[in-house]
């Protein structure tokens, strides 16, 4: 269902791109999508974490699109305004806001738990084919404090919207494959090298 309702998003993304509505269509079917969907489960803590310890480092999502589901508070988000850039993250003094927060301010403070509410996010390559236009923006899930609310079973259901690897990518004078755009995302600077060395 999930998978169904990105390639609906990716043809409303087309249209906002001046793309044909079903420019995605093809690289977003069964059998050609490289879509991975995960139930992710954070456990409680029982102890207090190592200083800077998270339960998701800040990071950005390779693909198309992403779309989440949680039962507790605990993403936040890096606005670009605070510093924050994908393709190599920012963490130093950039502001981080909890999505929760977020949603209170528009009045849709319960929607964690809710089965009728789903987050969507830009992933890195709806960022370069929109020439930047559309940001990818990094988020992270940090260690709570062990008297915090969010300090708790947490469920996350994520379906991380991945177009065909051999699907153009690259503006009319470029040949570049989604799949290639997703590799360079693990070769870049301050990712390990072959020797599993920091670089």
């Amino acid at each position: 269902q999930t998978s169904h309702l990105g390639r609906c998003l990716l043809r409303v993304i087309a249209t906002a791109l001046k793309l044909p509505e079903d420019h995605f269509e093809a690289a977003a079917s069964d059998g050609e999508h490289c879509n991975s969907a995960r139930a992710i489960f954070y456990p409680k803590l029982t102890s207090n974490t190592a200083l800077g310890q998270a339960r998701c480092g800040a990071h950005s999502d390779t693909g198309a699109i992403t779309l989440l589901w949680s039962d507790t508070p605990g993403l936040e988000l890096q606005p670009r305004s605070s510093g924050g850039r994908s393709n190599g993250i920012q963490d130093g003094n950039a502001t981080w806001i909890p999505v929760s927060k977020l949603l209170e301010e528009h009045g849709a403070a319960e929607a964690f738990g809710d089965a009728k509410t789903m987050l969507v996010n830009i992933g890195d390559l709806l960022e370069f084919m929109s020439e930047r236009r559309w940001r990818s923006t990094p988020h992270r899930v940090p260690a709570p404090r062990l008297d915090a609310d969010e300090n708790r079973d947490r469920m996350a259901l994520v379906n991380f919207i991945i177009l065909a690897p051999d699907f153009k990518v690259g503006r009319s004078d470029e040949e570049l494959t989604q799949g290639e755009h997703a590799f360079s995302h693990f070769m870049r600077k301050g990712r390990n090298n072959a020797k599993g060395e920091r670089e």
